[in-house]
């Protein structure tokens, strides 16, 4: 199995159980590699559950579609999901932005 597909799986795992939170991305990098043709982000984020409790920062490696990648530079909220027994494993939904 590729590094690609690993990723792609990782990140169907979190979307299926992960837990509802929000993200706002503080620092990301482009890595060079893409999945499904969307460029790979490397991003530092601040990420605080929906159900409470302090924010808290995480790493995001993941895909990104081109047309949210100025959003995600300019350092907006988006929904996201945590795994509840690793929470420094994020899925952002770059399309959702935060409530």
């Amino acid at each position: 199995m590729t590094t690609t597909e690993l990723l792609r799986d990782d990140l169907t795992d979190l979307a299926r159980i992960g837990v509802p939170a929000q993200a706002q991305p503080l620092d990301l990098r482009e890595t060079g590699a893409f999945v499904d043709r969307e460029p790979v982000l490397e991003v530092l984020m601040s990420v605080r559950r929906v159900d409470g409790g302090p924010p808290y920062p995480a790493l995001y490696l993941g895909p990104i579609a081109e047309p949210f990648l100025g959003r995600a530079q300019d350092g907006l909220a988006f929904a996201a999901r945590i795994d509840p027994q690793r929470p420094d494993r994020v899925l952002v939904d770059w399309t959702a932005c935060a409530a």
